[in-house]
């Protein structure tokens, strides 16, 4: 049976973003993305500040923090939306923690020293993504013996850190981490095997959006993706994904509430 789905708008405040760097980096242009993604369906804005593409740079504390606390204030004064944090700084987690934001989402899944002290005590979910890298190697180990369990193992380990630090079951939402430290024949072991992540008896987030996974199997361009993303993404709900992080807030709020009519499971 499926579950309600949330659809996760991308915010991406960097100059360097893979398919929409430089377009939101100052608070007014934030503010009419949000708004947008808003009328669009989002129930939630993921904002970061660091890419986390292949080959880009890593930011300092500083340039983050001045890249996203002016957006983080202007979008949370003039909308009502929850809005969760893109970041594995645990001092970055500290200041927007000083803001009504609902959600953090760690890409190194709360592993750096000093993350789960900064959220423990605080009400916000927290969504642990699977990454083999740290910052600077946040692509480069492809290595694995069987994917779907080493992943599997890992959210599992990042689990029990998280409760052993007194964090509720219901705050945990896990990814598998799609395109991170991962080869295109790796990816869809996940795909296919996705369904056994809901064993871990947590929601799941799947952030496929724009993936190169898409362009590699399929061909075309940035664009020409979308129908791949929201094949695959249909395929994840059917088998236990709930939430959805991307780029295009309409067409995929359009493919589940038609995929959900369908089935006639839950109400639109």
């Amino acid at each position: 049976m499926t579950k309600p789905f949330k659809v996760m708008g991308v915010l991406n405040g960097t100059p360097d973003s893979f398919s929409d760097g430089g377009l939101y980096v100052t608070p007014d242009e934030a503010l009419k993305r949000v708004e947008q993604m808003c009328y669009e369906g989002a129930d939630i804005i993921d904002i970061g500040c660091e890419s986390s593409r292949p080959g880009a740079k890593t930011v300092s504390l500083s340039e983050e923090l001045d890249r996203l606390l002016p957006i983080l204030e202007r979008v949370s004064k003039n909308i009502e939306i929850p809005i969760s944090i893109d970041t594995y700084k645990p001092e970055v987690m500290k200041a927007a923690l000083e803001y009504p934001i609902t959600m953090i989402n760690d890409i190194f899944a709360f592993q750096l020293p000093g993350a789960i002290e900064a959220v423990k005590n605080k009400s916000v979910d927290l969504c642990v993504m699977h990454n083999k890298g740290m910052p600077d190697s946040l692509h480069s180990d492809k290595q694995y013996k069987d994917v779907l369990n080493e992943v599997y193992s890992f959210l599992d380990e990042r689990i029990q850190a998280l409760r052993n630090a007194n964090i509720q079951q219901e705050r945990i939402i896990i990814d598998p981490g799609f395109g991170f430290a991962k080869t295109v024949e790796q990816n869809v072991t996940l795909l296919k095997n996705i369904s056994q992540f809901s064993n871990l008896n947590c929601q799941m987030l799947i952030g496929l959006s724009r993936k190169s996974m898409f362009h590699k199997l399929m061909g075309g361009t940035i664009q020409d993706r979308l129908p791949s993303c929201l094949s695959a993404s249909l395929w994840c709900y059917r088998h236990g994904a709930t939430w959805f992080r991307t780029h295009d807030v309409k067409q995929t709020r359009h493919a589940l509430q038609m995929y959900t009519l369908l089935w006639k499971e839950i109400e639109l």
